[in-house]
């Protein structure tokens, strides 16, 4: 989606429908981020079932940029990769990597960063409009896939390269010579967000009708080049949840009408959430205990969002059932505005991770991305100084416990009713509670979100006997605690009682991470 100036269209499509509800008297102050637990727990009950399928090791996706050396990833010279800056990446092992970035991939010309470091080209940035020496090339992408047994997954430029472009850079890494460093790569997208209309780059925005065009063009030159690959094309509703979405209304029925090569799989943005837009002073009053209530029914909005598309391509491809690639996904709050820490805050982590639960918990998800590795403003999962930011720790722990099977899992819990922020509509009924488990050797490992800003919940767990294996938790007296961008945050082990059935205390607004011996 966006580097770090990019996706101002976004924010002047949003800004109209929140600037219309009252956002409420309640000042941001720091004081109104501490919170404790009330004296009474709250109660909760989750049921580990059977196995319901193999899990998708495909959702721990994740996005790498070919600037500033690929956001930190080489050294200063960018003759080789920072080992510090490899090691944390290592070890959480992203088993999808996406290149060569957002918008960026408008601008990209891939030929500048081929061949020898000292004989690169520069390309341009999509925003501002610099120059750059492309020393994170392909062969440095690739190897870092190769590094991390990671799938490669390029984004040719439909804004402002060619099909012959795109096709000659399909056969410099996958061409009979075995490509470029580490080929062959099997994904391939065409452009990033064609739906939009960028302030800085009106020039490249193009009519859904000519992307269809050009769409058809890209697709019949790459297939000449490679038929084997796999090709998706990016789509998006006219609504994001509550609030507009698209520069160019029936931009998705009309290009799924007008797109007639063969495509493999839908690219999708639709969970940046919960997006609040607006004035400055009216945002900066919203109340984070209800931004975080938003962010936990977010949830919903991405589920209904694929939900409508799987009906909208279903309707133009009865007999396919076309899966979803997740190519960009984080928490964002605002874009340049009061909320931005927010985005590398426990607050967001906790929205990651229910995201990935109701990802890795469907069968029409190919896979899903990141957004992004290193670096990159806020985005970063490790930060520009190396620091573990709370989304990282939480993309580890999925790393850790998506192996094996999927667990049937039924959760009784207390419910909430969470305000309209941003895209995110008013709900009523959230869960407080929701869980998501596997079975891998003999164990199950279960993750628990408790998704109530206050209270703790006492959560008994049917279907596992002691002893627990594992038991840590990742929580923070503040959700939204601006230390946590430079990694002040760490998971901690936390003490379960033995006893049939286990009963295990949640901390509010907390991850806990258990793993069990099932029954």
């Amino acid at each position: 989606m966006m580097g770090r100036a990019s996706a101002a269209l976004t924010i002047l499509l949003l800004a109209a429908s929140a600037a219309c509800r009252d956002l409420g008297p309640i000042a941001r102050g720091e004081e109104r981020q501490e919170v404790k637990d009330v004296s009474q727990p709250l109660t909760a009950e989750v049921r580990l079932g059977q196995a319901v399928g193999a899990v998708n090791r495909l959702v721990l996706g994740n996005n790498v940029q070919w600037v500033d050396r690929g956001d930190g990833l080489l050294t200063a010279d960018g003759t080789q990769f920072d080992r510090q800056m490899l090691a944390l990446v290592e070890e959480l092992g992203p088993t999808v990597l996406r290149y060569p970035g957002g918008v960026l991939a408008d601008t990209f010309e891939w030929r500048s960063g081929s061949g020898p470091i000292s004989a690169r080209g520069t390309s341009e940035r999509f925003e501002p409009r610099q120059r750059q020496p492309v020393l994170f090339g392909t062969a440095e992408f690739l190897a870092l896939c190769k590094d991390l047994h990671a799938e490669p997954f390029l984004t040719v430029n439909v804004a402002t390269g060619s099909p012959r472009d795109a096709a000659d850079w399909l056969r410099a890494v996958n061409g009979p010579a075995g490509g470029v460093a580490a080929g062959p790569v099997h994904y391939w997208e065409i452009g990033n967000e064609p739906y939009l209309k960028e302030q800085a780059r009106p020039e490249v925005a193009v009519e859904p009708a000519t992307f269809a065009s050009r769409a058809n063009a890209f697709i019949r030159a790459m297939r000449e080049a490679d038929d084997t690959i796999a090709i998706g094309i990016p789509l998006r509703r006219d609504r994001m949840g509550a609030m507009s979405a698209v520069a160019f209304p029936g931009f998705a029925e009309t290009v799924l009408g007008a797109v007639e090569e063969r495509f493999d799989f839908i690219s999708l943005h639709d969970a940046y959430l919960p997006f609040i837009a607006g004035p400055a002073e009216a945002v900066a009053r919203e109340s984070p205990d209800d931004v975080f209530r938003a962010s936990m029914a977010a949830y919903q909005v991405v589920e209904d969002d694929l939900n409508q598309v799987r009906q909208m391509v279903s309707r133009r491809y009865p007999e396919r059932r076309l899966p979803f690639a997740i190519s960009e996904y984080n928490a964002i709050y605002t874009l340049h505005g009061a909320l931005d820490g927010y985005i590398a805050s426990l607050g967001g982590a906790l929205y990651i991770a229910d995201l990935l639960r109701v990802m890795a918990a469907r069968d029409d998800i190919l896979l899903a991305n990141f957004w992004s590795l290193t670096g990159n403003w806020y985005f970063g999962a490790v930060s520009a100084q190396r620091q573990l930011r709370p989304a990282y720790h939480v993309l580890k722990a999925y790393s850790e416990i998506l192996r094996g099977q999927r667990l049937e899992v039924d959760v009784r819990s207390p419910t909430f009713d969470a305000p309209a922020i941003g895209a995110v509509p008013a709900s009523r009924g959230v869960p407080t509670v929701a869980a998501f488990a596997t079975s891998y050797a003999g164990r199950a490992s279960l993750l628990l979100i408790n998704k109530s800003v206050t209270s703790r919940v006492v959560v008994t767990i049917q279907g596992a006997s002691p002893p627990v294996r594992v038991a840590r938790e990742l929580t923070d007296a503040r959700l939204f605690d601006g230390s946590h961008e430079a990694g002040g945050l760490r998971w901690r082990d936390v003490t379960v009682e033995t006893g049939t059935p286990l009963r295990v205390p949640v901390s509010a607004h907390s991850l806990l991470w258990l793993e069990l011996t099932p029954r």
